[in-house]
């Protein structure tokens, strides 16, 4: 979905034409080396098309589900870039100014009873990427609380109003598989959901 759209705003048909014409640009751009680099290059990208239409189901799934919408991909905090937020200023215990830079992959923001609520979604190449509250805890595993804290101070200038973080998640995008006697046993949520991992933060 594009910039403050919604998932029911496109149809599922016309994410995956999208998703075609994607690579098939990407498919222009390749290398040519011979018969083997031709055949593994096709086989990449047909594995990394159905791979990604796994992703994209499920993706306009969770959008058609909730009232999110999708504001900024790859948004920059902390770089001298055109569109960059300004970076994350910590202090430690003893005094000291850490700047903090990087990337959030997606926003997301709701409008709801006067206020702006964000959800900062980052996609990981893992089946089953979870947010381990203990790491976190002990300062192990600060990459989506330092995402939140980017929302909660810099956000306005993304939204245009003061936003208050809500959730911060994990998107994988690892297929995730899952044993049955046999695929007739599959019920229909559990086929329609099949290789694709949970949102996890």
């Amino acid at each position: 979905a594009e910039k403050g759209s919604s998932w029911s705003d496109v149809s599922e048909g016309d994410v995956f034409d999208r998703l075609g014409e994607s690579c098939q640009r990407v498919s222009a751009s390749l290398p040519t080396g011979g018969v083997l680099a031709d055949s593994r290059n096709a086989y990449m990208l047909r594995r990394s098309a159905l791979g990604l239409a796994r992703v994209l189901h499920a993706q306009r799934r969770y959008g058609l589900g909730s009232s999110a919408r999708p504001r900024a991909a790859e948004l920059a905090f902390g770089f001298e870039e055109k569109g960059s937020l300004p970076a994350l200023e910590l202090r430690t215990p003893t005094g000291r100014r850490i700047r903090l830079r990087g990337y959030l992959d997606r926003v997301d923001l709701i409008e709801t009873a006067g206020q702006v609520l964000g959800i900062v979604l980052d996609y990981k190449n893992a089946r089953e990427k979870q947010l381990d509250l203990s790491r976190a805890y002990y300062g192990l595993a600060l990459q989506l609380p330092a995402y939140l804290l980017v929302l909660g101070e810099h956000g306005e200038q993304l939204a245009g109003s003061k936003v208050q973080p809500a959730a911060a998640v994990y998107v994988p995008l690892g297929p995730r598989y899952e044993s049955v006697d046999h695929p007739s046993d599959l019920t229909e949520s559990q086929r329609r959901s099949a290789g694709v991992s949970k949102l996890r933060g």
